[in-house]
Formats: C-alpha cells, structure tokens, sequence
C-alpha cells in the first residue's frame, strides 16, 4: 500500500491519504466512465441534492426537473 499525502487548496490543510489497490481500481474505472461519457456525449440523469444549490453548472443540469419531466410522461 501506498501513502500519498494530499492537500486541501482551500484550506491548505495536508492529509495523508492511503492509496490501496481497491481505491486505484475505483479511480481507473471513474476515468473510463467519464471518457465513455465524453466519447458518446451521453448525459447521465441528474440527482438533485443539497449541492446542486451552489453548483455554477445548475441552470445547465437542472436536476429539479428530472422529477417533473418523469412525472409528466406518467400523466400522459
């Protein structure tokens, strides 16, 4: 296993971070999904949470209208 210490921009506060195989095995498989995304050009569904209220991307995502839109294709 490996150690890597890491630090925070904003705060400027250092933590070590173990690096195991299982973590580095997530990480390679999150860059495969996202050059999937970004070969295809899919867009995956928003999740609306408490974050998306400080998000610059919002009015692009708008992840409140997910709910909308799945309630409207029941409706009709």
């Amino acid at each position: 296993m490996d150690f890597h210490q890491m630090s925070y921009a904003h705060s400027h506060q250092r933590q070590l971070v173990e690096i195991s195989e299982q973590l580095r095995q997530s990480a390679i498989a999150t860059i495969e999904a996202v050059q999937t995304l970004l070969l295809t050009g899919a867009m995956p569904k928003a999740i609306k949470s408490n974050r998306c209220d400080g998000c610059s991307l919002y009015s692009h995502c708008l992840p409140q209208a997910v709910k909308k839109v799945a309630h409207y294709q029941e409706v009709s």
